[in-house]
């Protein structure tokens, strides 16, 4: 470690050793009572959201704290001594957010939110458990259509008295922190996945030829409409199945599909080798009575738990299936993919100017969206969006077209081919639809260099 380094580490340990030392818990009196001075119930409740700042670093400071006692003896009294005072924190912090004060509870619970979002995180873990604190703590309430979205889910604020001037105030840290965190989630799948395909030993193609071990299948989301006409989309994510001589089950699995699997584990969901074959699952249509009459007799369970295990099984079997259908379109999309991609002139990084350079450059750029994108003027969903469009200068301004594009982007972007626009600021002149697919497609690459960084 250079000089300069230990210098700054130890200005840090000194200041944590102050903070640790010198923090006060005591809380402000009940200022409920009408009549009481203004300035004097805000010089509190600016003070509350100090201490509250200050609280969470002490907290987060702790490893770094015990990290420069070298000594071990006055490590192991840091640490009891520690214990005190974290008891001490926690009680002075479930005490500022349930606080009679509506002005108290509303200082502590913006300044919490603030520092949290804030926070640079190493990995998915931490960044979840700090979610589950703001959870437990009720400033974050999971919420169905919630105005919030973080990760997979969605919330809402708790009732800690916020104005919309709070929830703008803390509007762009919320968005950060989602972003950072969809980032941190990605990563985790795809570690978890490619742990997932390195553990299998067979491929799905001798799956289905016969042969034992576990297969390894990506499964995509699926688009489908419902009863009453509505789009719907069904799970997808990574599936490793084991395969023995006369049955198929789910080991695990990543996306999406994590819980599925998770259930069909818990009821030991297996299903007959040889229905892979079959054009439809056991128990499909006409033959469900016969399939969950035989579940009842063979596992010993009643109609209901029977019923649900056939069920599942027809599940894991359309799992199957939609992973092999995928293969081979991801195959027949792959050359199509390679071809255009060839046709490229500059990387994707050089046209969003995320090269590090000043400006964006011209060329041919091959880009895709990963994922299912759907349009929000219009009720069609393209998965695995790809296309060229190219960048010139014409008449001392910048134009853009779409060079080409296959079938199934032109769902969405037909009718701007071989046209030619004025890009203007941002893609601010742009077509609205071609604007919104170029924003989700930078705002994929910015999340990709997120996640190298994390």
């Amino acid at each position: 470690m250079s000089g300069t380094e230990t210098e700054i580490l130890t200005t840090s340990l000194e200041e944590l050793r102050k903070s640790f030392n010198g923090l006060q818990f005591e809380l402000p009196k009940d200022f409920s009572s009408a009549g009481q001075n203004v300035d004097e119930i805000y010089a509190y409740a600016k003070d509350i959201g100090d201490r509250v700042a200050a609280s969470l670093k002490l907290l987060a400071g702790k490893e770094t704290y015990f990290a420069g006692i070298e000594d071990r003896l006055k490590r192991r009294i840091a640490v009891e001594e520690w214990a005190k005072k974290e008891d001490e924190i926690n009680g002075f912090l479930e005490a500022t957010l349930g606080h009679n004060v509506l002005y108290f509870r509303l200082a502590a619970a913006t300044s919490y939110l603030k520092y949290c979002f804030s926070l640079t995180f190493k990995s998915h873990e931490e960044a979840s458990k700090m979610l589950v604190d703001l959870k437990n703590r009720k400033l974050l309430v999971e919420e169905d259509g919630g105005p919030i979205p973080i990760g997979y889910k969605n919330y809402r604020l708790g009732d800690f008295g916020f104005e919309p001037e709070d929830v703008k105030e803390l509007e762009g840290k919320i968005t950060s922190f989602s972003r950072k965190f969809m980032a941190l989630e990605k990563q985790r799948r795809r570690d978890k996945s490619r742990a997932m395909e390195e553990g299998s030993d067979i491929t799905m193609d001798e799956l289905l030829a016969g042969k034992t071990g576990k297969c390894f299948m990506q499964v995509p989301p699926e688009c489908y409409r419902d009863r009453a006409g509505d789009t719907k989309w069904r799970a997808g994510g990574a599936i490793v199945v084991q395969a023995t001589q006369k049955e198929v089950f789910p080991v695990s699995a990543t996306g999406g599909l994590e819980t599925l699997v998770r259930n069909m584990r818990d009821i030991q969901v297996r299903l007959p080798r040889y229905s892979l074959k079959w054009d439809g699952p056991p128990g499909d249509g006409k033959n469900f009575s016969r399939v969950r009459d035989g579940v009842m007799r063979t596992r010993d369970v009643n109609e209901e738990e029977a019923q649900r295990y056939v069920n599942m099984m027809k599940v894991l079997w359309y799992l199957i299936h939609r992973a092999f259908k995928a293969l081979d379109a991801k195959e027949k999309l792959g050359e199509l993919k390679e071809g255009f991609s060839q046709r490229r002139s500059i990387e994707a990084e050089e046209f969003f100017g995320l090269d590090g350079n000043d400006a964006p450059k011209n060329g041919v750029v091959f880009l895709e969206y990963e994922g299912a994108f759907k349009d929000t003027d219009s009720p069609t969903t393209v998965y695995d969006m790809f296309f060229l469009v190219e960048r010139a200068e014409e008449d001392g301004r910048s134009v853009v077209s779409i060079v080409d594009m296959p079938p199934h982007t032109a769902e969405i972007l037909g009718p701007l081919a071989s046209k030619r626009f004025s890009e203007g600021e941002n893609f601010k002149e742009l077509p609205a639809v071609l604007r919104r697919v170029l924003y989700a497609i930078k705002g994929q690459l910015e999340l990709a260099s997120e996640i190298a960084k994390a």
